[in-house]
């Protein structure tokens, strides 16, 4: 006699669950809301004529989706302003310079000169330096220099 495939049951997350739970439920509504937005008003009061009082206007039926339709569009604007909201300044201090800030020495510097001829230079010279913050003094020099030519 073969054996019968023995089907193994997996442990189901209480996320998983609570997704399939939201999942019905909102489909449930949905249609509720469906109903209630296309239905006409005498068939509507007359499924549920002896426990519901009232009925909320039919000018919902076009509100709802249209908030809806403004709250997906205007959140990633929202988000991006508390963001900015969060940060400090423009002109703070703590845009140059935190604790996580590693000083650059002359030797490492992107803007430093070297006085070393063309000819001279050795394949050392191109590689990139170390990681570090350039002072803000440098930058802006070397910005207005190229500015102005």
């Amino acid at each position: 006699m073969a054996k019968k495939p023995s089907i193994k049951s997996r442990d189901v997350s209480n996320t998983e669950s609570c997704g399939y739970v939201t999942f019905i439920l909102s489909t449930v509504f949905f249609f509720i809301y469906l109903l209630w937005a296309f239905l006409p008003d005498h068939i509507v009061e007359h499924i549920d004529e002896n426990y519901t009082t009232y009925y909320p206007p039919r000018d919902l039926a076009g509100y709802i989706p249209a908030y809806l339709v403004l709250l997906f569009v205007s959140v990633p604007f929202m988000y991006m302003g508390l963001n900015m909201l969060s940060c400090p300044p423009v002109d703070s201090i703590d845009h140059i310079w935190d604790t996580q800030s590693i000083p650059s020495s002359s030797s490492t510097s992107l803007f430093a000169t070297k006085d070393v001829n063309k000819d001279q230079r050795r394949v050392g010279d191109y590689s990139v330096p170390t990681i570090c913050d350039e002072d803000v003094r440098l930058v802006n020099l070397r910005l207005r220099q190229q500015h102005m030519s």
